[in-house]
Order: C-alpha cells, then structure tokens, then sequence
C-alpha cells in the first residue's frame, strides 16, 4: 500500500517484507530509521492520520498498530482484540480520534485511538445502529459508509471528472464520460488523456496535489509529476478516504500513451506524468499484494 500525508511532504509504503517505508516526496530520500518492523507479517493497509503525526498499519496478522511519527522507535502499539482474519483495510475517521477496519473475518470494527480499544464491532455490508457513546453522530455516518461498503481496491482513484487506474503496468487517467459514476469505470471506450508505463505490474495508487505514487509489483516505489495535475484531496484506498471531491486536473484533452509520449495521431504536449528521481535505497520485495 502507498499513502501521501495530509500536507503532501511524506509518502509511506508497505510490501511483503512486513516493514513500513518512509520517503520524503521532494526528493524520495528514505527515512533514516526506515524500514520500520512491527507487524509480525504481510502490511496490507496504512491511512495517515488527518493531522499527519501518525500512520495506522493493518495486515495479515489481523491486528492494527500505530506509527507514531514522534517517536518511530515504539512502533509496537497494538490491539489487544485482534480481528480473526486478515485485514485488508484501515483508516481514521475525519476527526482522528477513531480507526476503522476491514477484515477477510467479514467484521467492520472501530478502536479508539487512545488506548486501541474496540468501540464497534458488526459484520460488513450490514451496519446496523452504533450504539457507543464514545462515537459520535458525525463518525457513526463515517463508519456505516465504510462498513456497508469497505474499500477492496488500490489499483482505481476517482475524481469529479476523472478515473485513473492502473492494469497491469500502465497507469491512465481517463476523462470520465459526462453522467456517469465515479469508480463505474464508464470510462470505458473514452480516450485516455495521459498514461505511464511503469517497469511492471502496479499493485497500488496514491495521490496528492500534482503527485501520483505507484507501488509495483517488484517492489518500486515510484512517484509520478503531472504538470498542472491539482487533485486536491486525493488519496488513494489505504489513503484518508475514497470520495476524492477535485474540480478538475488541469490536463488538456490531449491523448498521451505509454511514457507520457503522444499517442498516434495526437498533438505533443508538455502536459504528461513525469517520473521523479527515485531512492538509491533498498525496496521492499512487492507492495500490497492480494490477500
């Protein structure tokens, strides 16, 4: 899984070396104690906190644990009632104070994220009334939305007007056909406007601002620059949330293919995906595979 911080400057990453990866997004640098080791196997979900001073972590060993950013080294904070099956994702809810989780277990729980104890629990696609005074009416719309319908892909992001999904290894940025729904994938049939061929498969999608990050099937960790590209809240599934709510990319109508070079029968543009300088240090073996 990838995830940018709220404020842009921090990616995190996750692969099946069950360490947790920190880069700084200006210059992909890794973090001096990066990797972080605290899951005891496969991390398949990280969402940053609103605040960005902490990263929540779930995965195959069925329990949630806290990255707190000020103190790296204690990166142990686990609950104590573990789901029964994997989970295949996590996430705060908007105002920090709560986690949510998805598990193969087909539970839906809530934890505090002072002290990790569980305040919710119900199995997914039901949702029923949350009765706990420690949520609030806000959150308790928050975590039925997330409960009735759990993220299950990274490989998707959707805007207003645009889809940007990788299969296999290309990742495209579809204009969305007017009337149609995000993450219905109605782009279908409609032309790309911008593409990039990334050096195999693409496992997971993150993005902030003007930044695109991949995570690959042999374990690179890439980010991508799109001049003009504005999305303003978005984040990819393991990210804050799925609803990304952007005005537009600021992309023209141009055709772009593989490498952000014109497609056949289309004008140049300098309005392409851009690779950005990558890290000379290691990378871990492959990002959030499939359960």
């Amino acid at each position: 899984s990838v995830c940018f911080s709220p404020d842009g400057k921090q990616l995190v990453s996750s692969g099946l070396d069950k360490t947790v990866r920190i880069w700084a997004t200006e210059t992909m640098e890794e973090h001096p104690l990066s990797p972080l080791k605290g899951q005891a196997d496969v991390v398949t979900s990280l969402s940053f906190s609103p605040d960005g001073n902490s990263v929540v972590t779930a995965g195959r060993d069925k329990t949630v644990r806290l990255l707190d950013f000020q103190n790296l080294e204690a990166y142990s904070h686990t609950i104590t009632q573990r789901h029964t099956g994997s989970i295949f994702a996590v996430e705060f809810t908007p105002k920090g104070d709560l986690i949510m989780s998805a598990s193969e277990d087909d539970t839906a729980r809530v934890w505090s994220v002072d002290g990790m104890e569980m305040l919710w629990k119900d199995h997914l696609r039901e949702a029923h009334a949350i009765q706990s005074e420690k949520i609030d009416a806000e959150s308790q719309e928050v975590i039925k939305s997330f409960a009735l319908s759990p993220p299950r892909s990274s490989r998707m992001l959707n805007t207003n007007n645009y889809d940007i999904l990788a299969e296999e290894d290309h990742v495209t940025i579809y204009r969305r056909n007017p009337g149609s729904i995000p993450g219905s994938r109605q782009h279908e049939g409609s032309r790309p406007i911008a593409s990039y061929l990334a050096p195999s498969g693409v496992q997971c999608l993150a993005c902030k601002g003007d930044l695109l990050a991949l995570g690959c099937q042999t374990g690179e960790v890439i980010q991508l620059w799109a001049p003009l590209l504005l999305l303003e809240e978005g984040l990819g599934f393991g990210g804050q949330g799925s609803g990304l709510g952007v005005e537009g990319l600021g992309l023209g109508d141009q055709d772009l293919g593989s490498e952000g070079q014109p497609l056949e029968g289309s004008e140049p543009s300098d309005q392409i995906l851009i690779p950005k300088p990558q890290p000379q240090t290691p990378i871990p073996e492959t990002l959030n595979p499939k359960p």
